[in-house]
């Protein structure tokens, strides 16, 4: 019965884990990387990012879907963090541009978050939503059930 407990208690785990992103890109150098983030507006977002190879130094920069930058491009050594609230729905685009260097590729290692906030009537739980609801009234009821 322990290990019915440990098994329910790990899929919660990674139920919750898994709203944290990865991605990972080499741009080589005079190349720039652009990653896409599907947003709806009033979601909040928090992530980090590391850069490796040559100085590790890159110009970084946030562009909202109609292409305006909203989060002015800079100079970022070693790695950085960021948030955005965004003012309206669609993707959202972070720019990695290693353009300045002529020789030295550089590693990118981007982690985010998201905590989706929009009030869009279209907007359903998804299977991971249903899932931790589902196992924790489950694990609730057992709990309950067996010290009665």
């Amino acid at each position: 019965m322990k290990l019915i407990y440990l098994f329910l208690f790990g899929l919660m785990l990674v139920s919750l884990v898994s709203a944290l992103q990865t991605n990972s890109a080499i741009i080589l150098a005079g190349q720039t990387k652009n990653m896409t983030l599907f947003l709806d507006k009033g979601d909040h977002v928090s992530g980090s990012f590391n850069v490796t190879g040559g100085n590790e130094d890159i110009d970084f920069s946030i562009r909202d879907p109609t292409g305006k930058e909203i989060l002015s491009s800079v100079r970022v050594q070693k790695g950085g963090t960021f948030t955005l609230t965004p003012d309206q729905s669609g993707a959202y685009t972070v720019v990695f541009d290693n353009s300045v260097s002529s020789n030295a590729d550089k590693g990118i290692v981007l982690s985010y978050s998201v905590t989706y906030i929009s009030t869009a009537p279209e907007k359903k739980p998804g299977l991971c939503d249903w899932m931790v609801f589902v196992l924790g009234s489950l694990l609730f009821l057992t709990f309950v059930l067996r010290n009665k």
